[in-house]
């Protein structure tokens, strides 16, 4: 797990309960003087999500913590909504490593820029109201060079759309 924390009691919580699980913790950066990131998920009945947080820690993960001798032992990246020039970096970097890379931007897609990172990305993971923001912006999933879209439909499912293939619904 790449990422940060604070150096707080949620910090440490979290990073012995991964380290418990066997989620190997030592990549991440602890952050002196900053609260640990939470988040709380509230689900309706309808299977929709909505997400309440503070960023804390969070932001202060740089794609130079990622070390690069790590990319060459990845099959996979995952990414979440970080700063876009980190998540353009890791993407890219990744990318050049041809690790494949899969990204779920999150609730704040239509504020922060990411399509510098979607040029990189392989799977682009986002709920309704997030395709909606990627549809105003012009984002074409059917564009040849666009990542695979997958749209979360809460307890619907999902639906994917590759460029080279029609939507796919998943129950």
């Amino acid at each position: 797990l790449f990422g940060s924390v604070g150096d707080d009691d949620p910090g440490t919580l979290t990073r012995r309960e991964l380290d418990r699980a066997g989620v190997d913790c030592d990549p991440v950066l602890v952050v002196a003087d900053r609260s640990t990131s939470v988040k709380y998920l509230i689900v309706d009945a309808t299977g929709e999500v909505m997400v309440l947080s503070a960023a804390g820690a969070n932001e202060a993960y740089a794609a130079a913590d990622f070390p690069a001798s790590r990319f060459d032992a990845l099959d996979h990246l995952h990414l979440t909504g970080q700063d876009p020039t980190v998540a353009t970096d890791l993407a890219r970097t990744a990318a050049d490593h041809g690790v494949a890379v899969s990204f779920d931007p999150g609730r704040r897609i239509g504020d922060r820029g990411y399509a510098s990172a979607f040029e990189h990305v392989d799977v682009l993971l986002v709920n309704r109201r997030e395709a909606a923001t990627l549809e105003e912006s012009g984002f074409d999933p059917a564009a040849p060079d666009a990542p695979a879209l997958v749209v979360k439909l809460g307890s619907e499912g999902a639906a994917v759309r590759r460029s080279d293939a029609d939507r796919i619904f998943a129950p």
